[in-house]
């Protein structure tokens, strides 16, 4: 959608990006007059860096192998089993250097979006958060942005459900991988494993 299309005074209108849609690369332009125009940004932000691995790894391995079919954000039940089933691979040197980028992302996103933005134009939302807590994250983002609470619901459902992380993973990866977990800045994550 264009950021420059006709908007009635009153309606509110969100967009999503992304970080490697040029937001990064292109902070100035993007961000350099939103302060002035009373925009607020939610910057939405993942503390597990595996289980975003594991989704972008499903996602693309299902893609890969289900073209016609694949669905990123599964709404059925015949949609959520298929990507349930789903185990990743992934070398510890390829899974960590992700993690480590994706969290230089995020640092570096942080930086880019106070650089430009008051305080009360930004609010962050771990994801984790918002999966444990729903009502009491959305409340918090309905009163940040300054509108009526809603009840919010989805159509996407959960796809594991009570797993341990060890289970999205080959088995042929996991010792490796659990012991490059364990000597890395992302060891908390074993927790969990």
């Amino acid at each position: 959608p264009s950021a420059t299309a006709n908007i009635d005074s009153g309606t509110d209108v969100g967009y999503k990006i992304m970080y490697d849609q040029g937001l990064i690369q292109n902070e100035r332009q993007l961000l350099g007059k939103l302060d002035e125009q009373d925009i607020k940004v939610i910057h939405l932000d993942r503390r597990n860096k595996l289980l975003q691995y594991v989704a972008y790894a499903a996602n693309k391995k299902d893609r890969l192998e289900n073209a016609a079919e694949h669905q990123p954000h599964p709404t059925t039940e015949a949609e959520i089993k298929a990507l349930a089933e789903i185990r990743v691979s992934g070398t510890p040197k390829d899974v960590l250097k992700y993690m480590q980028k994706k969290n230089g992302d995020v640092t570096e996103m942080s930086n880019v979006l106070t650089k430009y933005l008051e305080p009360d134009a930004l609010s962050v939302v771990n994801y984790e958060e918002l999966s444990k807590d729903h009502d009491k994250e959305m409340g918090r983002l309905f009163k940040f942005l300054g509108v009526p609470e809603q009840h919010v619901q989805t159509d996407l459902a959960k796809i594991h459900k009570d797993k341990k992380i060890h289970e999205y993973f080959v088995e042929e990866d996991r010792d490796d991988l659990k012991k490059a977990l364990k000597d890395s800045e992302f060891s908390w994550i074993l927790e969990d494993w």
